[in-house]
């Protein structure tokens, strides 16, 4: 039924839930499985703080954040490779940069996704990013359909 899956994550308890499901689909489906990391644009406001007065102490701490979101996205998408890899999946992945609503249903029409896997909001309490995706948006466009995968207590 689908060929081509696009797992959208960014390791909060939640997308974790979506990385297990959208592995155990794309095995069962025998689909490839793209697994996107969106950096929410947002980050780049956290430069315009008083306490970077100089251009130089900015730009050394845009480059220390960049550096950390780099690895995070990493540290996920090596994660899901390793599941994929088990199970004999195709797998590719990318690392974007934008408005996550954005990214995510420009990617799914770039790699022609049949399903676009995700996970649930996260709490109020769990770390991470606590930028939301605005629902309208993403679900107003797409031609295909898209999973929110319930958080796994």
């Amino acid at each position: 039924m689908f060929k081509t899956i696009l797992l959208a994550t960014h390791g909060t308890k939640g997308a974790r839930s979506a990385e297990e499901f959208a592995v155990g689909l794309a095995a069962e489906q025998g689909a490839a499985l793209c697994c996107l990391h969106v950096i929410n644009e947002d980050w780049k406001w956290m430069t315009g703080d008083d306490w970077l007065n100089t251009s130089a102490s900015r730009n050394q701490f845009a480059r220390h954040v960049e550096s950390e979101l780099n690895s995070e996205a990493r540290t996920v998408i090596e994660r899901v490779e390793r599941k994929a890899s088990a199970k004999s999946l195709t797998f590719s992945s990318r690392t974007e940069v934008g408005n996550p609503a954005s990214v995510i249903l420009k990617t799914a029409a770039a790699i022609g996704a049949d399903l676009i896997v995700m996970g649930a909001r996260q709490g109020k309490q769990d770390r991470g990013f606590k930028s939301r995706i605005s629902w309208e948006n993403l679900v107003s466009l797409p031609s295909m359909p898209i999973l929110v995968v319930p958080t796994a207590e």
